[in-house]
């Protein structure tokens, strides 16, 4: 049997190629997945400060950020193969100067050095799942991919790093970038003609359909982000036991992974503008239950956010593929993903602190409907319309 017959062979919808994308941008994606951990390992390998670490780890996504942002330039240029194998091997590189490294300054280089390498391959693998012919059913895969590597990495990783030393972290995420490679033909080799067809027309460009799925994307991370970065001092400030608050992140764990198989059986099956509207329900009644206050309306309620969160998000990019045929503009969803990621906590902090609960879950729910209803605007508008005017 050729090799293009057994790519087409589907498991859940999605063929070889396809699932091979959604395994190269979890070994890209390991590091954010562990973060808590990762902070722990710089503060004990280099002596530093909590606050130091965390300023290593933002420059690491700012790497990502800056990663993703060129790949969007590179792709005009380069197929998606060179540019993951490129993205890896520059990954695998920064996390080996990492070990080597002594001092803050050149710590924070090598971390941007990986986090660029990180940011390229994700942005490719974005524009790849943008492609899909499931593109909400590859994203959340990809998400439950993602909280399946974070639990089993918190869980497994600190026995590991005490038997074996911190280097086994940056051993351990570096690996997996072998098999990541050896997968990258497979998934790019079905989109290698759409790729050069595309390269010999004219240069990406943003187009108003596009622009308003990305600018929907930002917003619904924003609000959901805003809230969820201040979940455990919430239930700290209504009295809660540190048993009842581990119990209820964890269950919010698991939450989220049944709305990313939520997703996964339902993107693409039904029609994204109902599937928007449950992903919002379930926002609203989270909401509603943070504020009235309890144990179990507090679980139901941090339960309820995360699973929205991963519930909604393949919709929502669903509603970008949908418009984006070559998947250029997709490649700029972790940008839009990051910077969202990046501000909601200082936005997030200021209505809290200014504003109460009642005014921070007031913003919550303004974004994340505002972005729910630009992404069904854009979903329901003809598509020759979305693409008249480009910016």
């Amino acid at each position: 049997m050729s090799v293009n017959a057994h790519i087409r062979r589907e498991v859940l919808g999605l063929d070889a190629a396809e699932w091979a994308v959604i395994a190269i941008a979890l070994a890209a994606a390991t590091l954010p997945a562990v973060l808590p951990l990762m902070v722990g390992v710089l503060a004990r390998q280099f002596g530093i400060g909590t606050a130091q670490a965390g300023y290593v780890i933002a420059i690491n996504m700012g790497g990502i950020l800056a990663g993703s942002l060129s790949c969007v330039l590179l792709a005009r240029r380069f197929r998606w193969a060179p540019l993951i194998f490129s993205g890896l091997g520059i990954m695998v590189l920064g996390n080996g100067l990492t070990m080597l490294t002594h001092g803050l300054p050149p710590l924070i280089a090598t971390r941007l050095i990986s986090g660029w390498g990180e940011g390229v391959v994700g942005a490719c693998c974005y524009a790849l799942m943008g492609q899909a012919k499931l593109p909400g059913r590859s994203i959340a895969f990809y998400t439950a991919g993602q909280s399946i590597i974070g639990a089993a990495g918190l869980a497994i990783l600190p026995t590991l790093m005490a038997g074996f030393g911190w280097h086994v972290f940056y051993i351990l995420v570096s690996v997996i970038a072998v098999p990541a490679m050896l997968l990258t033909p497979i998934a790019t080799r079905a989109r290698a003609i759409v790729v050069i067809d595309r390269q010999t027309s004219t240069a990406t460009r943003l187009s108003i359909g596009s622009f308003g799925a990305l600018i929907a994307i930002f917003l619904f991370f924003v609000g959901i982000a805003m809230i969820w970065a201040f979940m455990e001092p919430l239930g700290v400030r209504q009295s809660l036991t540190l048993t009842q608050l581990s119990i209820a992140l964890s269950a919010s764990s698991i939450a989220g992974l049944g709305g990313s198989f939520a997703a996964g059986a339902l993107a693409d099956r039904l029609r994204t503008e109902i599937g928007l509207a449950i992903g919002i329900a379930v926002i609203i009644a989270s909401l509603t239950l943070l504020l009235t206050g309890g144990f179990y309306s507090y679980m139901a309620a941090i339960c309820g956010l995360y699973f929205a969160w991963a519930y909604q998000f393949p919709f929502l990019f669903g509603c970008l593929a949908d418009i984006d045929s070559d998947g250029r503009i997709a490649a700029l969803t972790p940008v839009a993903t990051g910077g969202a990621l990046t501000v909601a906590p200082a936005i997030g902090g200021f209505v809290l602190e200014n504003g109460g609960l009642a005014m921070l879950s007031a913003g919550c729910l303004g974004l994340t409907l505002a972005a729910t209803l630009l992404a069904a605007w854009v979903r329901m508008r003809p598509k020759h319309h979305l693409a008249k005017a480009y910016l």
